[in-house]
C-alpha cells in the first residue's frame, strides 16, 4: 500500500470525521440547554426527532445520488456535466423540504399525537414540531450542497460552514431561551427559533461555498436552468435504495429500542450509556464511508479501478486500527467509562459487562462502513439495502427477541444480537464488494 494513498484517503476523510464529532458535541450541549428547562420541554423535543430522522432518510437519497453522480463525473474530468448534476440536484432538495415540510407544520399536532405526546406536552410538541418542519426546506439544501462538494473532493469546506452553523445554533439559543441582552425569556421557542435561524445561516453558507469560484464545480446563476428528468432519475435511482436502506434501520432500531425498554430502567440507562459511549465510533464510520464514497466515485470517473481499491484498503486499515483501539478500552475499562456518566453501582457492572460486548462490534462495523461507502460512491446501493435488511430482520430483531425474551439473557443478549447484525452485514457486503460489479456500474 503506497503511503500516499493512506495520506490522501486520510486528508479527505478525516475533516469529515471531526466535523461529525464536534456536531455532536455542540448538539448535546444544545440539548442539554432544552434538558434544564424541564421534563416537558426535553420530551418535547424528542417527539420530533423521529419525523427529522425519517426526513433525513429522503434526503439521504438526494445526498448519496449527488455524491456517487458528481464524483464519477468530476474523476472524469466532465465538469459541466458535474454542475448540472448540481443544479438538478438543488431542484431535488427544494422539492423534498417542501413534500416533506408543508403536511409537518399543517399536521404538527396530530403528527406529535400520534407519536405518543401526553396531554401536557402535546401544546409544546406540537409547536416544536412546527419550527422544525419550517426548517426542512433549509436542512435540505445543505445536506445537498454538502453531499456535493465531498463528491467534487472538497470535505475542507463543508466541515467549516457546519461547524459555523452549530456554533450559531448554539449561542442563538441559549441567547433566546434565557432571553439574554435584553431580548425576552421564550424558553423551548427559543430554542426551536434559535434552530431554524441556525438552518437558515447553514443554508446561505452552504449556497456561498457553492456558487464560489474556488471549488472546481462552482455554478454561475446563468447556468441554473430548467429541470433535467434523465439527470433527476439517475439520481434518485442510485439514492432510493439508500433511503430505503436509511428508513429500515430507523423502523428497525425503534423494534429493537423497544424491546431492551422492556428490560426496565437499569438495562436501558447502561443501553444509553453504551450509545453515548460508543458515538464516537460511530461518527469515525461515517466519516470513513462518506471518505470511501467519494473516493471511488473520483476513481471509477477516472477509469481507475484498482485506485479505488487502493482508498478503501487503506481507509478500512485506518478503520480497523480505530477499533481495535477502541475495542481495548470498551473491554478492559468499561466499568471505568461507565462512572463518568453514573454512579449506580448496578448500572455501573451492566455497562461494563456490555461494552466487552460492544467491543466485539467495532470490527465489523468499521469494516462495514467502509465497504459499503465504497458500494455507494461506485452506485451501488441496492447491496447496502440487502445486507440491512438481512442483519436487521435476522439478527438485531429475530435474535433480540430469542436471546432476550425467550433465553432470558437481558441486555446482554440484545448487544449479542447487535454484534450478530453487524458481522452478517459485513459478510453480505464482503461477498458483493470482492465478486467486483460495483466497479463496471453506471450511474
Amino acid at each position: 500500500m503506497r503511503p500516499s494513498l493512506t495520506r490522501e484517503s486520510l486528508a479527505f476523510s478525516l475533516p469529515i470525521v471531526g466535523e461529525l464529532l464536534l456536531m455532536s458535541l455542540l448538539s448535546m450541549v444544545t440539548l442539554s440547554l432544552v434538558g434544564h428547562l424541564g421534563a416537558r420541554e426535553l420530551s418535547s423535543v424528542g417527539l420530533s426527532a423521529q419525523p427529522v430522522a425519517i426526513s433525513l432518510a429522503f434526503f439521504q437519497s438526494i445526498s448519496i445520488g449527488a455524491t456517487a453522480l458528481i464524483a464519477r463525473s468530476v474523476g472524469a474530468g466532465r465538469l459541466d456535466q458535474a454542475r448540472q448534476v448540481v443544479v438538478q440536484a438543488l431542484y431535488l432538495a427544494v422539492a423534498m423540504g417542501l413534500i416533506l415540510g408543508v403536511p409537518a407544520w399543517i399536521f404538527a399536532r396530530p403528527l406529535v399525537g400520534a407519536l405518543g405526546a401526553q396531554a401536557d406536552t402535546l401544546d409544546s410538541a406540537a409547536m416544536y414540531m412546527r419550527y422544525m418542519a419550517l426548517g426542512m426546506v433549509f436542512q435540505a439544501l445543505p445536506t445537498a450542497v454538502t453531499s456535493i462538494l465531498r463528491g467534487a473532493g472538497d470535505s475542507r469546506t463543508p466541515m467549516v460552514y457546519n461547524i459555523i452553523t452549530n456554533g450559531v445554533n448554539l449561542v442563538l439559543s441559549l441567547v433566546l431561551i434565557h432571553g439574554f441582552f435584553g431580548l425576552p425569556r421564550l424558553g423551548l421557542m427559543g430554542a426551536a427559533l434559535g434552530t431554524t435561524l441556525a438552518k437558515m445561516v447553514n443554508t446561505l453558507l452552504a449556497i456561498r461555498a457553492l456558487f464560489s469560484g474556488k471549488n472546481p464545480i462552482a455554478i454561475k446563476l446563468s447556468e441554473i436552468r430548467g429541470l433535467n428528468r434523465g439527470i433527476i432519475h439517475r439520481i434518485l435511482r442510485v439514492g432510493v435504495s439508500s433511503a430505503a436502506e436509511a428508513l429500515a434501520m430507523r423502523v428497525g432500531f425503534l423494534f429493537y429500542s423497544r424491546i431492551i425498554a422492556d428490560l426496565g430502567t437499569l438495562s436501558f440507562a447502561a443501553h444509553q450509556i453504551i450509545l453515548s459511549t460508543t458515538s464516537f465510533g460511530s461518527n469515525l464510520v461515517q466519516g470513513l464511508s462518506a471518505g470511501a464514497a467519494s473516493l471511488t466515485g473520483r476513481s471509477l470517473g477516472a477509469e481507475n479501478p484498482g485506485l479505488a481499491r487502493g482508498y478503501t484498503r487503506s481507509l478500512a486499515r485506518v478503520g480497523l486500527g480505530a477499533s481495535l483501539a477502541m475495542g481495548l478500552v470498551f473491554f478492559f475499562w468499561g466499568g471505568e467509562v461507565a462512572r463518568l456518566f453514573t454512579e449506580d453501582p448496578g448500572v455501573i457492572s451492566l455497562t461494563g459487562r456490555v461494552l466487552r460486548i460492544a467491543a466485539l462490534i467495532t470490527l465489523p462495523q468499521n469494516f462495514l462502513a467502509v465497504l459499503s461507502g465504497a458500494l455507494r460512491g461506485a452506485g451501488d446501493t441496492r447491496w447496502p439495502l440487502v445486507a440491512a435488511l438481512t442483519g436487521m430482520i435476522s439478527a438485531r430483531i429475530g435474535l433480540s427477541f430469542v436471546f432476550v425474551l425467550v433465553f432470558r439473557w437481558g441486555l446482554e443478549g440484545a448487544w449479542l444480537a447487535a454484534l450478530a447484525d453487524q458481522s452478517i452485514r459485513a459478510l453480505v457486503i464482503l461477498g458483493r464488494y470482492r465478486g467486483g460489479r460495483w466497479q463496471s456500474m453506471e450511474v
